[in-house]
């Protein structure tokens, strides 16, 4: 059994929200949120919101960046997106783009638990493939975890019995060279 934890960067199910500040990225790459304390941390949740001085963030941790590494002003949740993540207002006014950034080895990433982890290297994807209004779903085959679980969980079972067998074996051992002395 092992105690290192794996992360799995094989794409989730998008699925659609209709929210207009749910964003999901198709392919490669992560969100980057500046935090408050200027640290940039990553996702691939697209969960988004406005904070009170109208720019796009991810809440309790910070603001999302765009392509040219500056926070992303939106004043207002009425907007339009394309695939780009290029965003503009209803009626057409440019507001900025969504930053997707690429690791050359995400295995190099610092996960902290909550789904953001920290890395060095990033860099801006060349061709992103958002979804507006969708957000990424796990991609955890839960069928596939849950047959897993069993098949452990038996073999813990087997080696339990296993255990309590040599130990009646040992007690009678024992019982029986104590006769005979």
């Amino acid at each position: 059994v092992s105690s290192q934890i794996y992360t799995n960067y094989e794409q989730g199910v998008p699925e659609p929200t209709e929210i207009p500040l749910d964003f999901a990225i198709y392919g490669e790459g992560f969100f980057a949120i500046q935090g408050e304390d200027g640290q940039m941390v990553y996702t691939r949740s697209g969960s988004f919101s406005l904070d009170d001085e109208g720019y796009l963030c991810f809440p309790g941790q910070g603001r999302v960046m765009g392509v040219d590494n500056q926070p992303i002003l939106l004043s207002t949740d009425k907007i339009v997106s394309d695939q780009a993540g290029r965003i503009s207002t209803e009626d057409g006014g440019y507001l900025g783009q969504l930053g997707v950034f690429v690791f050359e080895d995400e295995e190099a990433l610092t996960h902290n638990g909550d789904g953001f982890c920290t890395g060095e290297g990033a860099v801006l994807a060349e061709n992103p493939n958002l979804y507006w209004k969708y957000l990424e779903r796990s991609n955890v085959d839960m069928v596939k975890q849950m047959t897993e679980m069993l098949t452990c969980q038996r073999a813990l079972q087997s080696a339990a019995q296993v255990t309590k067998m040599y130990d009646q074996l040992m007690t009678k051992a024992t019982s029986d060279v104590g006769r005979f002395a």
